[in-house]
């Protein structure tokens, strides 16, 4: 049996901090800022190419962002109907505990004894069937118990 366990304070603390760090990261228009002295044509050159490379990063930022967030509602969404699973099954083993103590305790001796004495009559009509010879029950009628229908006329 596979059973999934769940700690509600981890999934909490998992979904704030999935939330927390999804929302610290910068947004693109912060991440396209790049400092620097451009004077010397190496350093200039090197301050496009580094623009360049955080205008790709930024474009990504918001995607990764939003992406975070969705996936850590979605843990919190999967953690409560795990929750609400988990209570639904306990609430029917509860319902069907009650239902089999109750009919422990509204079962007779003479009801036990019924059903004892049907299980052997049962047991021995299969033993005489296969001593026959032929290894299983006949059927118990061969006539049908629905009359025949004539086809055109319906009678």
């Amino acid at each position: 049996m596979l059973r999934i366990d769940m700690d509600e304070t981890v999934v909490q603390h998992n979904h704030a901090k999935l939330s927390d760090h999804a929302s610290q990261v910068p947004a693109s228009d912060i991440i396209n800022e790049v400092h620097g002295d451009g004077a010397e044509p190496g350093t200039l050159d090197f301050l496009l190419r580094l623009e360049e490379a955080v205008a790709m990063v930024g474009e990504h930022t918001d995607v990764v962002r939003v992406t975070v967030h969705q996936h850590a509602e979605a843990l919190k969404q999967a953690a409560s109907a795990l929750d609400e699973t988990d209570q639904s099954a306990v609430d029917d083993a509860r319902r069907l505990s009650d239902v089999v103590t109750q009919t422990a305790q509204d079962t007779t001796a003479d009801d036990v004894h019924q059903a004892q004495q049907f299980l052997d009559a049962e047991k021995k009509d299969d033993t005489n069937a296969a001593d026959a010879g032929t290894g299983q029950a006949g059927p118990a009628s061969t006539k049908s118990p629905v009359p025949d229908v004539d086809p055109t006329t319906g009678l």
